[in-house]
């Protein structure tokens, strides 16, 4: 815990007390496996970065970030538990939503060459920010609203199978 810090987890998240971020980075990039962010109630972090190439890194409660999200490398999963960023979110990785369960809120979205926005059931987003597709962007057939003043659309391809726009 500490202000403009970073914490680098190597191993398994399990949050069974109060874990306060503050305004620090939590790194996760273990590379003897698989990565999970669990335990009891709602996980929140600063800044959030994933870079695990040795198993991925899945999440296993609710979570949310209260600024910025990126995936350097490997993949991020997300089940039957809420994921909601307000800042920024940075894909350089995978990053799956795997189960309709929870709510799915982004702020901007920027996908890079590498990147791959992967949405593998037919599950509802909200994005108040602008979007920039480099890399791979696999909607499925759940509902996306955009939400906010003015949005950019930008990049490779974007293709929605249901939108909803709100706001100016």
């Amino acid at each position: 815990r500490g202000n403009g810090s970073t914490l680098t987890f190597k191993g398994n998240f399990t949050k069974t007390g109060t874990f306060t971020a503050n305004t620090s980075t939590s790194v996760f990039n273990g590379a003897a496996g698989a990565q999970t962010i669990g335990g009891s109630g709602t996980t929140t972090f600063y800044n959030l970065t994933c870079g695990n190439t040795a198993g991925g890194i899945a999440t296993a409660n609710n979570v949310t970030v209260s600024n910025n999200f990126s995936i350097t490398s490997g993949t991020v999963t997300v089940g039957a538990f809420s994921f909601i960023v307000t800042g920024t979110s940075t894909l350089s990785g995978t990053f799956t939503i795997s189960s309709t369960t929870g709510t799915h809120n982004f702020g901007n979205v920027t996908i890079n060459g590498s990147g791959n926005w992967n949405c593998t059931v037919a599950e509802a987003f909200t994005i108040s920010g602008n979007i920039t597709n480099n890399g791979i962007f696999t909607s499925n057939s759940g509902q996306y609203t955009l939400s906010g003043a003015a949005k950019n659309l930008n990049g490779a391809s974007l293709q929605f199978v249901s939108t909803r726009i709100n706001g100016s």
